[in-house]
C-alpha cells in the first residue's frame, strides 16, 4: 500500500525575517550542513512505500540544489506555478488529485526538529480507523500561545483551538496540553472533501491550523491524536527565538545520531558554522551561528550572534547584544563596518520566551 505524503514547504518565513531575505524557510541551514526541511525529510523517507512530494515556492534556488544534492532519489520537489501564496490547505487542494490514487495521505509541516516514526502513526491510524489522526506532543500550558491544542479524551479528540489566548477555557486547571505538531494523516477522501470545503469558504485563510482541522471538529469526523513518546524531542523553528534556542538544544541533546553537525568546541568559543568558516586568531568568537560564505576581519569580538548568508564584517567589530536582548542578528549580504554598528541598525532580539525540553 502506497501512502503519499506531502510536505508544505511554500510558507514565506515572515517570522524569521532578516534571515529569510533571499531564500525560503526550510533552505535555512541548521546545526552545521543540514538544512531546516531536513528532519522532515529524513523522517518521511523512512516510511516504507511511501512516496514523498515537497511543494516548494516557485523561486527556491538553495533549496533546489540542496534537495538535487541529497534528496532527489527519495523524494519529489514540487515548484509552485506562481508567486501567489494562499495558504497550506490551497497548495495541497491543487496538487492532491494529480498523485496516484490512495486510501490514505500523510500531511507534513517542513518547519520542525525532531525524530518520530511516522510508520506507528500510520499503523495507529489505520488500525482504529480513524477519519484524521494528528500527531501531537505534551508542553507546559504556558506555551499554548503559540502552538494548536487539542482537547481530548484518551483515544479521541474533541475539541481545537489555535494558539489560545493563556485565559481560554480550553486551558482550565491545567498544568500541560497536549499540542499539535503539524503532522497528519487522513483518509483520503475525507481529506479532498475537507479541503473543497474550504477552499468554498470566502472567510477561510486556507491554513491546516487555522481552518482544516477546525473544520474536521464542526463536520463531527472521528479524530485520532498519536502522542510522541515522552523521551523524544521536538521542536518548531519558525520563529527567530526558537531558530536560536533549538540549535543550542540540539548540540546539547544530540537529538538525532542520523544527522550530523559540525559543530567546533572549545574551552572559550562555541560555534556554529554552517559551511567553510575562516577565523582570524586575533578575533574572538562566542555562542554564535555562522551562516555560508561568511567574511570576518581581524580583531573582532562576536558574542551571542547569528551572521547571515554573504555578510562581510570589516576589521575590529564588536558584535555583542544590548542589555535586556538576547542575540544580535547580521541580515544576510550586510557589510558590516564600526560606523554601521554604532547607527543602531543591528537587529537585537528580545528573549521573549524559552523552549521547554519533554
Amino acid at each position: 500500500m502506497n501512502i503519499p505524503t506531502i510536505i508544505m514547504a511554500r510558507g514565506e518565513g515572515q517570522r524569521l525575517q532578516p534571515l529569510t531575505t533571499g531564500q525560503s524557510k526550510p533552505s535555512l541551514p541548521f546545526a552545521g550542513r543540514n538544512c531546516i526541511i531536513d528532519f522532515a525529510l529524513y523522517n518521511t523517507t523512512v516510511i516504507p512505500h511511501c512516496t514523498v512530494y515537497i511543494l516548494s515556492s516557485n523561486y527556491t534556488p538553495i533549496l533546489t540544489k540542496h534537495w538535487t544534492k541529497h534528496w532527489s532519489k527519495k523524494s519529489h520537489l514540487i515548484p509552485k506555478s506562481n508567486q501567489i501564496l494562499a495558504g497550506n490547505a490551497t497548495s495541497v487542494h491543487e496538487f492532491i488529485e494529480t498523485i496516484p490514487p490512495s486510501e490514505h495521505i500523510v500531511i507534513c509541516a517542513c518547519d520542525h526538529v525532531y525524530k518520530m516514526s511516522f510508520e506507528h502513526v500510520i499503523q495507529q491510524h489505520i488500525k482504529r480507523n480513524s477519519d484524521v489522526t494528528i500527531a501531537s506532543t505534551v508542553r507546559p500550558v504556558q506555551d499554548a500561545v503559540r502552538f494548536g491544542v487539542l482537547d481530548h479524551t484518551q483515544k479521541r479528540v474533541t475539541g481545537f483551538v489555535e494558539k489560545p489566548d493563556i485565559h481560554h477555557a480550553v486551558l482550565d486547571n491545567k498544568e500541560h496540553i497536549t499540542i499539535n505538531m503539524g503532522i497528519y494523516v487522513f483518509k483520503r477522501a475525507v481529506l479532498s472533501n475537507l479541503l473543497r470545503e474550504d477552499q468554498n469558504n470566502p472567510l477561510s485563510e486556507h491554513d491546516f491550523g487555522r481552518n482544516i482541522i477546525p473544520l474536521c471538529i464542526v463536520n463531527n469526523l472521528d479524530i485520532d491524536h498519536y502522542t510522541l513518546p515522552h523521551n523524544s524531542y521536538w521542536s518548531d523553528v519558525g520563529t527567530l527565538q526558537s531558530y536560536w534556542d533549538t540549535q543550542w538544544e540540539y548540540h546539547l541533546r544530540s537529538c538525532t545520531e542520523t544527522i550530523s553537525d559540525t559543530l567546533q568546541n572549545t574551552s572559550t568559543k562555541t560555534i556554529i558554522s554552517h559551511g567553510s568558516l575562516c577565523i582570524p586568531k586575533s578575533t574572538t568568537i562566542t555562542k554564535s551561528i555562522i551562516h555560508n560564505n561568511v567574511f570576518i576581519g581581524k580583531n573582532c569580538w562576536i558574542n551571542r550572534t547569528i551572521l547571515g548568508k554573504n555578510a562581510h564584517l570589516d576589521d575590529g567589530v564588536v558584535l555583542t547584544p544590548m542589555e535586556n536582548t538576547d542575540f544580535v542578528i547580521i541580515p544576510p549580504d550586510t557589510h558590516v563596518t564600526k560606523d554601521w554598528v554604532d547607527s543602531g541598525l543591528m537587529c537585537q532580539h528580545t528573549q521573549t520566551t524559552r523552549l521547554s525540553i519533554q
